[in-house]
């Protein structure tokens, strides 16, 4: 977890003189509100651009269980598949940058 106060820092490529930033958010995959053809539509744009970086800020699934403030009832996945639909599998690549 990163501190909210301490900027990140990464280097782009020096032949961009620009890159497209995206952020991504309250995803809730596993969720019934959802929307699968809205995220994969975004997710094909980010990964057809070659000068998109993205940033995951949170809540990328819903993983309801008992007592917590989303309904288990009414989720399209269990908790435990959830747990698969993390960003890599989703298609998205992850590099190493210093």
């Amino acid at each position: 977890m990163q501190d909210d106060y301490k900027p990140i820092l990464f280097n782009t490529p020096k032949e961009y003189d620009f890159i497209r930033l995206y952020f991504l958010h309250d995803i809730h995959k596993g969720s019934e509100l959802h929307d699968g053809k809205k995220f994969d539509a975004v997710k094909k744009l980010i990964v057809e651009d070659e000068r998109a970086y993205c940033i995951v800020v949170g809540d990328t699934i819903e993983n309801a269980i008992p007592n917590s403030k989303s309904d288990v009832f009414y989720q399209t996945l269990p908790p435990h598949e959830q747990k698969e639909c993390g960003i890599k599998s989703e298609g998205f690549h992850v590099p190493t940058r210093r």
